[in-house]
């Protein structure tokens, strides 16, 4: 009690209470601070506010850096996690094989010119060396 009678706010009657009920309540030692009784009076009433109210609170970059990145990327599809990378993104560090895994020859075939497709024939004709 000594300690805390020489604040003199509005806050000081409730601080009293409180700490007298937790004091009663668990046997709390003297030497509890104000800051950690702000804390846990904070945490302890915190369920009794919205989250949306508790959120405005804070930037999404602070929220967003006490989510683990495989949390948060959870959240989304493959698509949604893909539109916002550019093709040499997405190619990155696939191999040009995985590349042509995923079309058939007549899908590869399909957006070329005579010319180019001219080429490829050529190429494909001349032995390898070695």
């Amino acid at each position: 009690r000594e300690q805390y009678t020489a604040m003199q706010n509005s806050d000081c009657s409730l601080i009293m209470q409180t700490l007298f009920e937790y004091y009663l309540k668990e046997k709390l030692p003297m030497s509890y601070t104000l800051e950690q009784f702000r804390e846990d009076f904070v945490l302890s009433h915190l369920k009794s506010i919205p989250p949306d109210k508790i959120l405005k609170q804070y930037s999404p970059e602070e929220l967003l850096k006490e989510i683990p990145s495989d949390q948060v990327l959870q959240r989304f599809s493959a698509e949604e996690r893909l539109k916002n990378l550019s093709p040499e993104e997405r190619l990155k560090n696939l191999s040009p094989e995985d590349v042509f895994k995923q079309y058939s020859p007549e899908d590869m075939l399909k957006g070329l010119s005579p010319e180019q497709l001219d080429t490829l024939i050529r190429l494909s004709k001349k032995p390898k060396s070695h």
